[in-house]
């Protein structure tokens, strides 16, 4: 059963749980916890325990003009050399005169560790402030069969977004509960424990560790390259608690709060952003923090529901040991639910108003130099992250996703001139918390797709589609139109007058040409097309409502080449049977877009 709305009946019994009988070895096994602009992996350990903290504004560094000063004149060549089917040299020429100088945009890096250490009677030394960074994940869990632990449990309640731990360990009981407020703005850890202290811990780029008062330390740095100063604060507001250096300790019950800040959300005075947030967070209190925690994740949560068909003598099984049978063939639909729920979960948790859009790990990351820079790839995978937002019923969180579209279109319109001579704006195939719109990378098969900032800015009519809000078609059409209005200037007309984008590609893929010569570079990739009709689409429906002259696109959308079919049935990822697939089944699938996420092929059926 499906059912979507934004009020609905809560669950009177929501199974939607993850838990583990064990810690988490490594960071790929902690449990994710988030509030849009925070986030934390959750590890569980026994005598160790780690959050790993993110702040969703944190980069390598400050906004670079990368726009190659060749790239105007190059472009032109590139075009030229295609058209005459020189496709060594026009690769070649890209590689030198367009992509970007320096190649790469700003990675986005941790903020911090908050790790909380135990002693026991028997277990009467913490492990070194140092080892907490580099422990291996045996060490880190502290925990090992036969060594006085018993009756391990760690979960994270999809619906209310709390991650909890409980356990024996040498006869003492001890409990974790976690959850990151949004309405609060902060970390709120609740441990019932023996002797424990705790502590922030970063790898580089610290400038100051720090005392505030009796019960508050900081961490405070600034990344490399003019990039972000940030500060995370650590207080503890509940239980016989102090500071001794850098570090709170206390012994049984005690609440944490931790914060973050930057300069780049909030301005030179970040510390005090910070501070402020604690304050206004240990006026309330955890119980007050808890409640309105859950009364603002809940109903997120239920604004949609998948029901299949759960066993319930399943969910007495750990998800390590349902995953198990599930791999060796058993079914288990109640994982299938999770999954979903999953989903959802990680949108709410990394993207809401006012924060930073998902980017390739939502919000979390452990490394300084993570896979891709863990920034926003835009040729599917940032679009992909927001697809569930209106049809699960949660249009305000993909509102990160279209703010961000107006830090874009500044640097878009200079791209736009510098490289192509053009009005309008662009963005390629990735962009950064700056909204840099320059070609990322050296990358003959993804760096020059000048499509990115067109098929973000049909997020845009997908939102209002979904929920009719005028004011803020108003307000956000301009970034459509003019996304649309660069190609405007930049559509090359072939001998039968259909358009064409010169040079791009389609994403990812490499195609090779009867001589057997291969490449990526072209100028008739299908995508392109297919993004464009979109586009044009949304350009003339959105123009109309407001009374916008749209004659322009309604006289290019007819000018666009349709979805062409090979004779043996294929869809052509090139529009040319020249073009020969080196990979069919490339995992982009870049061809179908007039399926979907487009509606080309949908409303009219025919095209194919």
């Amino acid at each position: 059963m499906w059912q979507t709305g934004t009020r609905r009946q809560r669950r009177e019994n929501p199974m939607s749980k993850l838990w583990y009988q064990e810690p988490a070895a490594d960071w790929n096994h902690a449990l994710p916890l988030g509030n849009g602009s925070m986030g934390a992996m959750c590890f569980g350990g026994t005598i160790q325990d780690r959050w790993s903290l993110n702040d969703d504004t944190i980069y390598s560094g400050g906004f670079m003009d990368r726009v190659n000063p060749d790239a105007r004149e190059g472009i032109e060549a590139v075009r030229r050399l295609l058209s005459e089917g020189r496709l060594a040299e026009a690769e070649e020429l890209a590689e030198e005169a367009v992509m970007g100088v320096p190649e790469g945009e700003r990675a986005y890096e941790p903020l911090c560790e908050l790790v909380a250490q135990f002693k026991t009677p028997r277990r009467t030394r913490y492990h070194s402030p140092i080892q907490a960074l580099w422990l291996d994940g045996r060490d880190m869990r502290g925990f090992e069969p036969g060594e006085g632990v018993s009756g391990y449990r760690r979960s994270l309640d999809l619906d209310r977004g709390i991650h909890r731990v409980t356990y024996t360990l040498d006869e003492i009981a001890f409990e974790r509960e976690s959850f990151l407020s949004y309405p609060a703005g902060v970390l709120a850890i609740r441990m019932e424990s023996g002797e424990w202290r705790a502590f922030l811990r970063r790898a580089g780029r610290v400038t100051a560790h720090r005392q505030l008062d009796r019960h508050t330390v900081s961490l405070e740095g600034c990344t490399a390259n003019g990039g972000t100063a940030f500060c995370c604060v650590l207080r503890a507001i509940e239980g016989a608690c102090t500071v001794i250096g850098d570090m709170i300790k206390g012994r049984g019950h005690a609440v944490l709060l931790a914060a973050s800040a930057t300069s780049f959300r909030d301005g030179d005075d970040f510390l005090q952003a910070a501070l402020g947030r604690l304050d206004r967070a240990e006026r309330k209190g955890y119980a007050a923090l808890l409640e309105e925690h859950v009364s603002d994740f809940a109903p997120l949560m239920d604004r949609c529901r998948l029901e299949l068909s759960r066993n319930p003598a399943l969910e007495e099984l750990s998800h390590r040991e349902r995953l198990r049978r599930v791999q060796a063939g058993e079914n288990d639909l109640g994982l299938v639910e999770d999954l979903f729920d999953m989903g959802r979960y990680l949108m709410i948790s990394g993207s809401r108003p006012g924060s930073m859009p998902l980017n390739l790990q939502g919000i979390w990351n452990q490394h300084y130099t993570p896979p891709w820079d863990s920034k926003y790839t835009i040729n599917i995978n940032t679009e992909m992250n927001y697809w569930p937002a209106e049809v699960c019923g949660l249009p305000e969180l993909h509102m990160p996703l279209l703010a961000h579209l107006k830090r874009m279109v500044p640097h878009g319109r200079e791209v736009a001139r510098r490289m192509y001579g053009a009005r309008g704006w662009v963005a390629h195939h990735n962009t950064d918390v700056w909204g840099d719109c320059a070609p990322q990378d050296n990358c003959l098969t993804a760096s020059l797709w000048p499509m990115g900032g067109a098929w973000l800015s049909l997020h845009i009519w997908e939102h209002y589609c979904f929920t009719l809000d005028f004011d803020f078609l108003k307000e956000f059409y301009p970034v459509l139109a003019e996304a649309a209005l660069f190609f405007v200037d930049t559509l090359i007309p072939d001998r039968d007058g259909r358009l064409r984008v010169s040079p791009s590609l389609s994403p990812e893929n490499v195609y090779r040409l009867p001589n057997g010569q291969t490449g990526s570079l072209c100028d008739d990739a299908a995508m392109d097309q297919q993004i464009l009709y979109e586009l044009f689409a949304a350009a003339i429906q959105g123009g109309e409502l407001l009374g916008r002259d749209v004659d322009v696109y309604r006289a290019l959308i007819g000018r666009l080449r349709p979805v062409e079919v090979a004779p043996d049935g294929r869809i052509l990822e090139w529009m040319s049977e020249d073009k020969q697939e080196i990979e069919p089944g490339h995992r982009h699938m870049s061809h179908l877009f007039a399926l979907y996420p487009g509606r080309r092929s949908r409303e009219k059926p025919q095209t194919l």
